[in-house]
């Protein structure tokens, strides 16, 4: 489901905050960390999920990566 979210958050289809189970201010957390370890220019994701001290799920960031990253 999370690929898809990806996808369609990506094309600017969905509002990552309307479909994904975080609050604003989580998103904003990851969103900076995503920032500060650089996810965006490697785009891999172990860094920012072991950054968030892996407690969230990879599909999850991904869609916050598509979001912030496109």
């Amino acid at each position: 489901v999370y690929g898809h979210f990806a996808e369609a958050i990506e094309a600017g289809l969905l509002d990552p905050l309307e479909v994904l189970p975080i609050e604003k201010s989580e998103y904003a957390f990851i969103a900076q960390t995503l920032e500060l370890v650089n996810s965006c220019e490697e785009g891999r994701l172990k860094t920012l999920y072991e950054a968030l001290d892996e407690a969230y799920e990879y599909g999850l960031l991904k869609c916050i990566l598509a979001a912030e990253c496109h």
